[in-house]
């Protein structure tokens, strides 16, 4: 896992950047959280921090209109706009409005932020995306969302459950939690590359259902099938939300695991 302060010393150091070389990189922070976002990137979330350390490696969502060919991210679309805003009132910005178009296709991508105390170690993220056939015939959407977490560096669990919950922890300390709205058609854990080399390959995705749970570098995706009449529109909501334990906790979890490794040595 990056840590906040480690990112910000190395930007620091990079003083030769200029802010156009950044320019794609919006940046949202509520309280303990603060997530980066590059709309123009295949997987426009980069960064999760949660307390300073960074949970997730990256996330974002792909397409296919029709059945045959590949799926391609949201920004090959084109982007129209990316549009930061606080609505806190607190000088921060903790929702991003993006879109995306073509002529046939308009995709907007809201994020908002809500961050927890300080040394909660909670945090939440709430995106809800927008279809619109802006075409004059009926459009049939794949639609694809893909996320890599990183919660702990020796390795992680994911598993889905219900069929529209996907569960991701580091042993007894870390989750990561999202509900999907509407239910998606197939869903995949899987251990990386596996999922993000069928998002990027030449041919059309279907991610069958497979729950896990598998456990290392631990990936999970979901899929959906929508059939969209001219004018009309399709409206998914995604919630996600980051725990860990606070850091007395943590405390006397690394006390407890201690004691146990002092008295299985002592009775060798």
């Amino acid at each position: 896992m990056k840590t906040l302060r480690a990112v910000l010393i190395v930007l620091a150091a990079a003083g030769g950047l200029t802010s156009a070389a950044r320019a794609d990189v919006i940046q949202l922070a509520d309280l303990n959280s603060v997530a980066a976002f590059d709309p123009a990137a295949a997987a426009i979330h980069a960064d999760w921090y949660v307390d300073g350390h960074d949970y997730l490696v990256e996330q974002g969502f792909w397409y296919r209109i029709g059945e045959a060919g590949a799926e391609l991210p949201l920004a090959a679309l084109g982007l129209v706009s990316a549009v930061p805003q606080d609505t806190s009132g607190d000088g921060l910005f903790d929702k991003l409005t993006v879109k995306y178009g073509s002529a046939d296709l308009q995709v907007d991508v809201i994020f908002a932020l809500f961050g927890g105390d300080p040394g909660s170690g909670w945090s939440a993220l709430v995106p809800v995306v927008t279809a619109r056939n802006a075409g004059a015939a009926p459009l049939s959407l794949h639609f694809f969302q893909y996320a890599d977490f990183d919660l702990a560096d020796a390795g992680d669990t994911v598993e889905i459950t219900g069929g529209n919950t996907a569960r991701q922890t580091a042993g007894p300390i870390l989750v990561a939690e999202s509900v999907d709205t509407p239910m998606p058609d197939y869903y995949r854990a899987a251990l990386a590359p596996e999922i993000r080399a069928l998002l990027d390959d030449a041919l059309p995705t279907v991610l069958g259902t497979v729950t896990g749970p598998v456990t290392g570098d631990a990936t999970w995706a979901m899929q959906w099938h929508a059939d969209i009449g001219p004018g009309g529109t399709w409206i998914l909501s995604k919630p996600q939300h980051l725990e860990t334990p606070e850091p007395t906790t943590l405390a006397f979890l690394a006390l407890g695991a201690a004691g146990a490794g002092l008295r299985r040595f002592r009775k060798r």
